[in-house]
């Protein structure tokens, strides 16, 4: 008689592959949605070939700020999600999609967790901020192992230090930048709210913002280029703040959220963008100001 043996069937994760793009506010998105794949049961992978391309658009290109390895993440080289991602480019790169596919792609918009397939592939932006205070203790215990931002995380500001950040740039292509009215209302509120009010500027556009007298009482103005030096040093001297008056910009959203405290104020556009729907989840005690032109 022949004698069966016991197998125990085990089922395997998930592979999963997060591609990486934009400048380091969206890449710090896109690093804390792979890492709630993670802790959800996922085998994540990184995918960071966006930042191969050549530059060849009128958005100016950007770079990885901090190696994926300090968050604890790889480059895939899953050959089996390789061939099945090869497959999805033939056809012509659809989210769409099917029953029986073991490979599945999902954006912003057709992101479901019960449409998961063997092999997953997550190209979008993820900008939730429920994202990053799920995955706050993660973020800054990565991001603390650069001294110049860890520098940042540890500082104790003054209750009144207050940060404004001015986005230009890419965002005058895009037509997304804040008006003057924006920052006229931010500070008005902030100099009633905020006992002692002081502001820093962070800008990538320093003539701009010398052009208009609302700006003459900065303590600062600081300029940032998207260079990975500049990226880490202007995002190491934001967090050395108690309040917010940030743009539309994760780079400034981010920081606003990390140091956040039950004394600080934070002053937001809403909404986030005039000509495209973008609801990022902004929390309810954040004080909104019109974003309407």
């Amino acid at each position: 008689m022949i004698k069966l043996r016991n197998y125990k069937l085990v089922a395997r994760k998930p592979y999963s592959v997060v591609y990486l793009m934009g400048g380091f506010g969206n890449q710090l998105f896109q690093l804390c949605f792979a890492n709630n794949l993670k802790r959800k049961g996922h085998e994540v992978a990184v995918d960071t070939s966006n930042y191969n391309f050549p530059d060849n658009s009128e958005i100016s290109k950007r770079e990885i700020v901090i190696p994926i390895k300090e968050f604890g993440f790889e480059n895939n080289n899953n050959k089996v999600f390789n061939f099945y991602s090869n497959l999805s480019k033939y056809r012509k790169n659809s989210f769409k999609n099917y029953k029986i596919s073991r490979f599945k792609k999902f954006n912003d918009v057709n992101y479901r967790e019960d449409k998961l397939g063997k092999y997953n592939f997550f190209v979008g932006y993820w900008q939730d901020i429920k994202l990053i205070s799920e995955n706050k203790d993660f973020l800054i215990q990565c991001l603390s192992k650069n001294k110049s931002i860890n520098e940042g995380l540890n500082n104790k500001p003054k209750i009144s230090e207050t940060l404004l950040h001015v986005r230009r740039g890419d965002y005058l292509i895009m037509k997304e930048e804040l008006k003057i009215d924006y920052y006229k209302k931010a500070i008005e509120k902030a100099s009633k709210q905020i006992t002692g009010f002081e502001f820093n500027i962070f800008t990538d556009d320093i003539d701009w913002v010398k052009k208009h007298k609302i700006f003459n009482s900065a303590k600062n103005i600081n300029y940032s280029s998207n260079s990975k030096k500049d990226t880490i040093n202007t995002f190491s001297e934001m967090l050395k703040h108690n309040n917010f008056i940030i743009s539309n910009s994760t780079f400034s959203l981010i920081p606003a959220i990390l140091k956040e405290n039950e004394t600080s104020k934070i002053f937001t556009p809403f909404p986030w963008y005039r000509n495209s729907i973008k609801d990022l989840n902004l929390k309810q005690n954040w004080v909104k100001l019109d974003n309407n032109e």
